[in-house]
């Protein structure tokens, strides 16, 4: 087994052009844990045109490879160029599937770049999506962006006028994972206007409002692509920012019960004034009527 901790950082990315498909968990590992002089030598493969030009495997996937590591590295100086790839390469798969976990873990920060992204008319369609998508994740993690995400996501819906639209069809599908009550809207409007394929036909009456926002629809971590599970510690992270974010708002929602008096202990002095123990006076219990039955615990 190679020890990657004695690897220079350019033999690190020879390995990985090297690897391809199969490159080792362990060496994506210590590619993350490196940091900052990884994250110059990753974005400077992003920006090769020559690592772009079609290749057969293995090379074919060291600009995919580097994109998921700087996603795992959520440096912010690689955001640019992430956004760059995204906008002007079709990785298949990898665009739909791994560049929305990719661009979310830059957070709110990355929102302008995001939405800019999403509302550019002459980005294609696949890179417009997967902005769209990464503004959803980010709104999973921070409710304040949600109104901003849904309103961004039924305009551009609104928007769309060719029937099946790639556009329309995917914004759509964003908008039943967000299931708000304007979401479900945008997407029966889309549908009177016969811009959607026929699958999304009652659609819009199936899905329960309020079961948006969730992560589970997209829970792959960048660093899961190379290893079963992958670190899953942004995945983790996210979760449980989630978690903390509803007990708060459980715990601020719920009323909080105030007494008005002190507690008065069934064998403390009745407060009526009569003498009496509470439980021989006012904290007796009623007497058992016919129609009550009465179930003493043993």
């Amino acid at each position: 087994m190679t020890d990657w901790t004695t690897t220079s950082n350019v033999d690190l990315v020879s390995a990985l052009r090297g690897f391809g498909y199969d490159t080792p968990f362990a060496l994506a590992q210590e590619v993350v844990r490196r940091g900052r002089g990884m994250v110059d030598a990753l974005r400077a493969v992003v920006r090769d045109p020559s690592a772009w030009e079609p290749r057969k495997a293995p090379e074919n996937m060291l600009p995919v490879h580097a994109l998921l590591l700087l996603g795992a590295m959520a440096d912010p100086r690689a955001l640019p160029d992430i956004l760059w790839a995204t906008r002007t390469h079709d990785m298949a798969q990898y665009t739909s599937d791994s560049m929305p976990e990719v661009l979310a873990v830059f957070g709110p920060s990355a929102m302008p770049d995001l939405s800019a992204l999403a509302w550019d008319p002459t980005a294609p369609a696949y890179a417009r999506t997967a902005a769209l998508r990464a503004m959803y994740l980010v709104a999973c993690d921070h409710p304040s962006r949600r109104d901003e995400v849904v309103t961004a996501l039924t305009d551009i819906l609104r928007g769309c006028t060719e029937p099946d639209d790639d556009l329309a069809l995917y914004t759509a599908c964003i908008l039943e994972d967000v299931a708000t009550a304007e979401a479900i809207a945008a997407i029966a409007d889309a549908v009177a206007r016969d811009l959607l394929y026929g699958e999304f036909d009652g659609v819009a009456d199936a899905i329960v409002e309020g079961s948006g926002w969730q992560w589970s629809t997209f829970e792959r971590d960048p660093m899961q692509h190379f290893g079963p599970g992958g670190t899953l510690d942004h995945l983790r992270e996210r979760q449980r920012r989630i978690a903390d974010a509803r007990l708060l708002a459980e715990a601020t929602a719920r009323p909080t019960a105030t007494r008005a008096a002190p507690k008065v202990g069934r064998n403390d002095a009745c407060p009526c004034g009569s003498g009496k123990k509470y439980k021989k006076c006012c904290g007796a219990a009623p007497a058992a009527t016919a129609s009550t039955t009465v179930v003493r615990r043993p």
